[in-house]
């Protein structure tokens, strides 16, 4: 209720991160948190096909970061606040000053993750770095786009 825009999840890019039923299990994911969509970036013609199909209207199958973010754009007639899930603590800010920031702007979220998500280009300040998700004894690093997304969306959405 304290969203006025819609909240998206880009997965960079989709192909060799996930399977067919790891894609629908974000996608739920996704859903569940109340995210409008989940976008794939896949390039391979095949598996973007194959992909579009599995989903169903669960997630939408895009070709590049940049077309993901212009069909956010038209959808909302608004540019998007994008936070970049990154894998490197360089230039990242906490959570919890991404969400305020991502709150203040009013601009429709979209959290960009996945192997890719750090090299997509978009216009200065209309994005924010989050550093990778740690936990756990070792302070290790999450690896699975799902379990690193879960953590994520719980941060921003859950209830505590």
């Amino acid at each position: 209720p304290y969203l006025d825009k819609g909240v998206y999840v880009i997965l960079v890019p989709a192909r060799g991160e996930v399977t067919l039923e790891e894609a629908e299990a974000i996608a739920d994911l996704g859903a569940s948190f109340g995210c409008e969509r989940a976008i794939f970036i896949s390039t391979d013609e095949a598996f973007h096909k194959e992909l579009q199909e599995s989903l169903g209207g669960k997630g939408k199958v895009l070709r590049s970061p940049g077309r993901a973010i212009a069909w956010i754009r038209n959808r909302e007639k608004e540019d998007p606040f994008i936070i970049v899930c990154g894998s490197t603590d360089r230039g990242s800010i906490h959570w919890l000053e991404a969400k305020r920031l991502g709150l203040a702007s009013g601009r429709p979220i979209v959290f960009l993750a996945g192997e890719g998500a750090e090299r997509v280009t978009t216009d200065p300040g209309e994005h924010v770095f989050l550093g990778p998700v740690r936990g756990g004894k070792d302070d290790r690093t999450l690896s699975a786009p799902r379990d690193t997304l879960a953590v994520i969306l719980d941060r921003f959405f859950g209830r505590r």
